[in-house]
């Protein structure tokens, strides 16, 4: 059993001061539909774009400080993955994800129970599992491919869906959000039941497809992309 530990609890909190006062005296960040946190009593999904590679610390310092679903687990990338990344190699995957509480999805396994067996061991421990279906970040506007992940861990564990839209956070480097020309906004979506972003919803046992996994990965991420700035 992969365990936890204290540290991303102790990391995430430390974190989530600075964050959140950066980001709000510079980038203006405001926080959105925060009411649909209280009407998931357990632990959940959480499903957002990709916008930046800050995004696993904004999403932490937007939820309340004691929130109960803190702290988060987050599925990254295995740490070869991260090999030509130039000095960011030397943090990203390995013992520091760790440490912040992300932990490995394995890529081209052709089986998402093995890919996913950490996140659904976290998941059905009680845990809130924080995933990016497309997997990458969106620089551009056009909206990437899903991978059907987010839709085997929904199916598998039937937890409910928060959907998160992360908007202004696009190309925001360390040095450039000092600049105070950008405008963050998160928005936390009504949750989803897990059944509700399959075609079928009268699903009973583990039969779907990988294809049906996709498609339901899809059908949320148009959930997400749905979810308004607006007032």
């Amino acid at each position: 059993m992969r365990r936890h530990g204290i540290m991303p609890n102790v990391l995430q909190r430390l974190a989530w001061g600075p964050v959140r006062l950066i980001l709000k005296l510079f980038a203006g960040l405001e926080v959105r539909g925060l009411e649909n946190l209280k009407r998931i009593r357990g632990n959940m999904i959480i499903a957002s774009n990709h916008a930046n590679q800050l995004d696993p610390i904004l999403i932490v310092a937007c939820f309340p400080f004691f929130s109960k679903h803190l702290p988060l687990v987050f599925g990254s990338r295995e740490k070869d993955f991260y090999a030509k990344s130039g000095w960011r190699r030397l943090i990203y995957g390995g013992l520091f994800f760790r440490l912040m509480g992300a932990h490995p999805m394995y890529a081209g396994l052709r089986d998402y129970e093995s890919a996913l067996r950490h996140h659904l061991e976290f998941a059905r421990n009680g845990k809130s599992v924080c995933i990016f279906p497309t997997g990458k970040q969106k620089i551009r506007q056009e909206m990437l491919r899903a991978g059907g992940g987010v839709g085997y861990l929904a199916y598998a564990t039937n937890l409910p869906i928060l959907p998160v839209r992360i908007c202004g956070l696009e190309n925001v480097t360390f040095l450039s959000v000092w600049t105070g020309k950008h405008k963050v906004t998160v928005t936390f979506g009504e949750p989803i039941h897990s059944r509700d972003i399959f075609v079928n919803a009268e699903f009973v046992t583990l039969s779907e497809t990988q294809n049906d996994y996709r498609e339901a990965a899809t059908n949320l991420m148009n959930k997400i992309h749905s979810l308004t700035n607006e007032r």
